[in-house]
């Protein structure tokens, strides 16, 4: 409860903070700026333009719990990198944009989780349904992601820190990421715990978890459609980048001892990737 109150509290003070701040900006501007403000419908202007990735991926995402014969999965769902001027989407990440923040903004968020998983004998463990707040920071040495979440399934938290830089190579792009992602007791034990009256109905002992921390290590590769013509000698050697390209992406879990003593978990290291055509929009 306290942090529910907490989090509410901080939740509308930002509120009206960034409607203080938005009708002060206004008042101050007056009728001149809204004279020089380029229009809605304008190309390359206003809140609708979107700038980033726009495609469709196959993900491989296997969860931490392998009992069952849906554990190793993969699905096929839209991909999304961008924003504009309020929105912004990130893979799994979700918001919008408030009060600017050094290189970013403050943004509430929602994060789409699949960690949920059916196992025989047990409860089943509901996909997380993390909200909350966080920041991007894009710096002139790399991207810095911060998200703090409450999740409303479990009741726990999850805070989750990323650092991704950016690199070319013959018209390849390498996006090389560190990180890692703090959960509450409440949250693993909702994911890998066993509790004392599951044990007495199932073949599972009883488990109970403490908070985790997990590392994780990534690394996106994106190719643009007309490297590989011209490197094949199809192509002009000099092309204009193409905005259609090969996304590709692999990721690197450990699991701390919380989660990895687990009987739910057999492995202390989970990989998952996607691979996506994406559509590049300026």
């Amino acid at each position: 409860m306290k942090f529910k109150k907490w989090f509410s509290g901080c939740v509308g003070a930002a509120l009206i903070g960034v409607v203080s701040t938005q009708v002060q900006a206004q008042v101050a501007s007056g009728n001149e700026s809204l004279k020089d403000s380029p229009p809605v419908n304008a190309p390359n202007g206003g809140w609708a333009h979107w700038h980033g990735d726009v495609g469709l991926a196959e993900y491989a995402m296997p969860n931490w719990v392998s009992a069952s014969s849906s554990a190793k999965k993969s699905t096929v769902l839209p991909y999304l990198f961008g924003q504009n001027e309020v929105f912004f989407a990130r893979v799994d990440t979700f918001g919008v944009k408030t009060l600017p923040i050094g290189w970013g903004h403050l943004e509430w968020a929602g994060r789409l989780s699949f960690e949920g998983e059916t196992v025989p004998g047990l409860r089943p463990r509901r996909n997380p349904l993390p909200l909350g707040f966080g920041t991007f920071q894009e710096t002139p040495v790399g991207g810095f992601f911060f998200h703090a979440f409450h999740d409303s399934v479990s009741g726990g938290q999850l805070l989750d820190f990323n650092y991704a830089a950016e690199f070319d190579w013959h018209g390849l792009g390498f996006y090389p990421q560190l990180g890692a992602q703090w959960r509450s007791a409440r949250y693993v034990n909702h994911l890998v715990g066993v509790s004392a009256s599951e044990a007495l109905h199932s073949p599972w002992r009883a488990y109970s978890a403490g908070a985790s921390t997990t590392p994780v290590l990534a690394l996106a590769v994106q190719m643009p459609f007309s490297v590989p013509l011209t490197a094949l000698g199809w192509g002009p050697q000099s092309p204009s980048p193409s905005p259609w390209s090969l996304l590709m992406e692999w990721r690197r879990k450990w699991a701390d001892a919380a989660m990895g003593h687990s009987l739910l978990v057999p492995r202390r290291v989970l990989d998952d990737g996607m691979l996506s055509v994406v559509y590049s929009f300026e």
